[in-house]
């Protein structure tokens, strides 16, 4: 009597069985990845898949024929809310650091050994390696969500360590000193910038209205994108947070719009030809007055570093620090904690001192 198959069909291939079934959501069927040697075998094979099917443990194992470059291309496709300085950045590490490797391979066939072999290789670039495999992970997590694979092949401890150059810290001494080599029309916008803490895309995104003058309060809602050509956008962070300004910038602006008024929605800093002041045009004058001061390794940015650490170092805590410097994550504030410990630790001496004199 002829056996019928469960599950699906059996079927000679030359000497020996194949097995088809129907993948779910299929009206057709496919043939499994392989014959086999017996008509028995090929039947536990069709029940094995229809219990993983139940089970939703099931894996379209053709899918994982398919290329890291296409997944890659799908993955970039869905993913919308990349701004575009995120999109950039993923593209150039996806072209220099995982296409030449894993482009051609496919998914099946990336493993842990291969992505250990790529980590190893690229040991000369700690920081777009680790950039890089925080991309490659991601895409393959996709994968896995898709049931393209059953597990990620990027398990590689500690490769989140942030390796990354420390920058130095620079006083507000030093800022000072850039500050009175800038020509007029920076040293404003400097001051600001020290003041609020801001990043410098956020400084050029400014407007008249943004400034509560009866409460030194600056409100930083947008930021001066130049990727694609000079536009308004969101923040970073995608918030509009007001900041009091320190004195430094509360004075020089305060003064700045005596003698330069303007309406709530026309930019607050103009460069010398009347348009809108660039974070490019100011990191070109910031570096000449750092030379002129005698001041290396200094660039804009690390003025908001020194304002922070200011701020901590004065006695905010470190949920004031997160919010002034407008994080999203307590990670990024974390490099400051090194100042509140410090003003910590002196204000526990002077408590000793105190309690000491009471003994």
């Amino acid at each position: 009597m002829k056996k019928r198959a469960r599950n699906g069909s059996i079927r000679p291939s030359g000497p020996r069985w194949q097995a088809q079934y129907k993948a779910p959501g299929e009206t057709t069927y496919r043939a499994a990845p392989h014959t086999f040697p017996t008509w028995d075998e090929a039947q536990r094979w069709l029940d094995d898949t229809a219990t993983d099917m139940r089970r939703g443990t099931w894996q379209d194992t053709s899918k994982a024929a398919m290329t890291f470059a296409a997944l890659a291309a799908d993955v970039f496709e869905i993913r919308q809310d990349w701004k575009p300085g995120t999109r950039r950045n993923n593209t150039t590490l996806l072209n220099g650091m995982l296409l030449p490797t894993f482009g051609h391979m496919k998914l099946s066939d990336i493993t842990l050994r291969t992505v250990e072999v790529w980590w190893a290789r690229k040991a000369a670039h700690p920081v777009n390696r680790r950039n890089a495999y925080f991309l490659l992970s991601g895409i393959m997590k996709k994968a896995v969500v898709w049931k393209y694979i059953p597990a990620s092949p990027c398990v590689i401890e500690k490769a989140g360590k942030d390796v990354s150059k420390r920058r130095p810290d620079h006083t507000p001494e030093e800022f000072v000193r850039v500050v009175d080599e800038l020509p007029d029309y920076c040293k404003t916008p400097a001051l600001v910038l020290f003041s609020s803490s801001a990043r410098i895309s956020e400084l050029a995104g400014l407007n008249y209205g943004d400034y509560d003058g009866k409460t030194g309060s600056l409100t930083i809602q947008r930021q001066l994108s130049e990727i694609g050509g000079m536009h308004l956008a969101p923040t970073k962070t995608d918030t509009a947070e007001p900041v009091i300004l320190f004195k430094w910038g509360r004075d020089a602006l305060d003064q700045y719009l005596k003698t330069n008024p303007g309406f709530p929605g026309i930019a607050m800093f103009r460069g010398t030809r009347g348009a809108r002041l660039s974070a490019r045009r100011f990191r070109i004058e910031w570096a000449r007055a750092c030379e002129t001061a005698g001041i290396e390794n200094f660039n804009p940015h690390d003025c908001r570093h020194t304002s922070l650490t200011v701020a901590a170092q004065a006695g905010l805590t470190a949920a004031e620090i997160m919010k002034r410097g407008r994080h999203t994550t307590q990670a990024s504030s974390s490099r400051y904690l090194h100042a509140i410990k410090e003003r910590e630790q002196e204000l526990v001496s002077r408590i000793n001192d105190l309690l000491e004199g009471t003994a």
